[in-house]
């Protein structure tokens, strides 16, 4: 403070001090002068001191935002195109969930395609990525109609209404629309948001990659066998016996896989090589009827085994194994009818115990009407109808008892099959044990020549089956894409206070220090006043 102000402001307070109070006013008109003057005097000092605080606190919360840990979200919007994703099921049937886009093996080849390992283990990366549900849409509807319910005057009639009204609305809305995102924890804040969007957008290729190639859900979930179910076949090690008769399954199991794929839709109209499946099914007839079980019976009268005593003993085997399966299927059969027979006795004991409560009512009320026999009406009791309504309109019931039956049949249809087979195996078995054992070497080139062009033909079949299969898989789903990127990735970065508070903060840091400054000033110019009086 320069020493001519202080000496100016002294002279000022003396002259002010030495008037009369009649001229200068009340004591209170004189302190709030002497205020206002000091201000003044110490302007300068207090606007710098004030911008000094404003600084420091600048930095200070410069410092604190720096050292605060950040989180990084980086959200990859997409919808799933494939039919089934509402009702948690693949094209094919096969059941899906939206966890599956983020499972281990996805991300851990997500995780080694950008080298992510530069900046975090793999275990924090695959906490750090999940799905959620996300529409617009709906987030809206549903704000909407919770304003709606929320109003107290409602009535039940308005409010049941109204949440119809939602829920009709609700079941019109895409459901198919989630996010991808990837919350970046804090030792992760330095990986490029350009990086962090790609692997989500890699994470969603990857998962549609492996469920299309791996897990073939665009194909229909039938069994279809391959080239290598002929892989034994024609094995000179095995009995020549024993490898028609391989070739005599190979051919039963080929006709059953093309009565599974007949039963999918459009298989009937698909032809592979000019050829259909009805044709491959009589073409397949054609060869067990008059080629294989013919060359098996010939091979049998003509003796052509290497060790007799062996084959038998694998028929014997084979003929027990029958047996087994056919005993297993009688009984599985069996079950289930006493099952369903189980279950519909209970319920025609429930309808029998309803029946008599009626009818006791009824006896009742002709004994209390016999002098009046016009009064005499029949009397069904409340329990009763409700029952009888119960089971008339008891949707599970139903759904139940039509398992049974569909089971009882499909097992029932099994048994005709291993019957025919034990009864193959005994008559087969008979005739070997009946057949001379003198193999010639010429006959034995001669069936497995046969055993060869048949080989052959079961190849091409197979190879139209799996034609036949990949071509009807080809109109399974409308598209081929099981995802579409609906927006582009966007990244926000969010720490642990916000600007907002930041600045009121600092609004009130300033309200406190410009006070305090006032202070130190008014004590300041009190105390260098009072050395210069003494």
């Amino acid at each position: 403070m320069p020493h001519t102000d202080l000496l100016e402001e002294e002279t000022t307070f003396s002259h002010v001090a030495s008037r009369p109070t009649d001229e200068t006013g009340s004591p209170d008109f004189q302190m709030f002068d002497r205020f206002l003057n000091v201000l003044t005097l110490y302007r300068g000092v207090i606007f710098v001191s004030l911008i000094a605080v404003i600084c420091a606190f600048i930095l200070g919360a410069t410092v604190y935002v720096l050292n605060t840990p950040r989180q990084m979200t980086t959200t990859l919007p997409f919808r799933l195109d494939f039919e089934g994703a509402e009702s948690g099921s693949y094209p094919n049937g096969i059941p899906f969930s939206q966890s599956e886009i983020i499972d281990s093996g996805t991300l851990r080849t997500t995780y080694d395609q950008n080298r992510l390992d530069r900046f975090v283990p793999f275990g924090e990366f695959s906490h750090s990525v999940s799905v959620l549900a996300s529409n617009a849409t709906l987030d809206a509807l549903q704000r909407e109609y919770q304003a709606k319910l929320s109003e107290p005057r409602l009535t039940a009639v308005e409010r049941d209404r109204i949440e119809t009204e939602f829920r009709q609305k609700r079941e019109g809305l895409n459901k198919n629309d989630y996010a991808l995102i990837l919350t970046t924890p804090s030792n992760l804040r330095h990986l490029p948001t350009t990086l962090a969007a790609k692997a989500l957008q890699d994470t969603l290729t990857n998962w549609a990659d492996h469920a299309i190639r791996t897990r073939r859900v665009l194909q229909y979930d039938v069994p279809v066998l391959s080239e290598n179910v002929l892989r034994m076949d024609g094995d000179p090690n095995i009995d020549l016996i024993t490898s028609l008769l391989m070739l005599r399954a190979r051919t039963v199991e080929l006709r059953r896989n093309i009565t599974a794929l007949r039963t999918l839709p459009g298989a009937e109209l698909i032809r592979a090589n000019n050829t259909s499946l009805p044709e491959l099914d009589l073409n397949l007839t054609y060869l067990q009827k008059t080629l294989v079980e013919p060359l098996i019976a010939t091979a049998v009268h003509d003796g052509v085994t290497q060790d007799k005593a062996t084959t038998v003993s694998r028929l014997e085997a084979q003929l027990a194994w029958d047996r087994r399966a056919l005993a297993t299927a009688e009984d599985r059969v069996t079950v289930l009818r006493g099952a369903l027979n189980d279950y519909v006795r209970d319920s025609s004991s429930e309808t029998a115990r309803a029946l008599g409560t009626s009818q006791q009512s009824n006896d009742s009320t002709k004994s209390s009407g016999q002098n009046n026999p016009t009064e005499i009406v029949p009397q069904l009791s409340d329990t009763f109808l409700d029952r009888l309504v119960k089971m008339a309109n008891d949707e599970s019931d139903r759904h139940y008892r039509q398992k049974y039956v569909d089971e009882i049949r499909s097992a029932s249809l099994d048994v005709g099959p291993l019957r025919a087979a034990v009864a193959y195996s005994e008559d087969l078995l008979n005739q070997v044990k009946a057949a001379p054992a003198a193999p010639s070497a010429e006959k034995i080139a001669h069936y497995r020549a046969e055993m060869d062009r048949l080989q052959n033909e079961f190849r091409r079949t197979i190879s139209d089956i799996n034609t036949i299969h990949r071509l009807l898989s080809r109109g399974l789903s409308p598209t081929r894409n099981l995802f579409t990127q609906t927006g582009a990735p966007s990244t926000t970065i969010d720490s642990g206070i916000s600007a907002g508070r930041l600045v009121l903060v600092g609004v009130a840091v300033t309200l406190i220090a410009l006070p305090l400054i006032i202070a130190a000033a008014l004590m300041h110019w009190f105390v260098t006043t009072r050395r210069r009086t003494a």
